[in-house]
């Protein structure tokens, strides 16, 4: 989906070219999601849910000016969300 979304946009790719681009029926893609706009939302948790864990891992065992703290993060940040993917 993140390969079709990319090339095609959102509302240039149907979930049958997902499907079929997955090698999976039409029907296995709604047994785990139930719309097109699920499946998007769970690519974008996919990207961001371990960012903010480690943001938040980092921030809580930080002591001190959270300046140095706050520059690593955004650079990680940029780093990761620079990948197409």
């Amino acid at each position: 989906a993140l390969d079709l979304f990319s090339r095609k946009g959102f509302a240039g790719t149907t979930v049958e070219q997902i499907a079929r681009h997955a090698g999976l029926s039409k029907a296995a893609i709604y047994l785990y999601f139930p719309s097109k706009q699920a499946l998007l939302t769970g690519l974008v948790r996919r990207a961001i849910v371990p960012l903010a864990d480690e943001a938040l891992a980092r921030i809580s065992c930080h002591r001190g000016d959270p300046r140095p703290v706050i520059r690593q993060l955004a650079g990680l940040r940029a780093e990761r969300l620079a990948d197409p993917k």
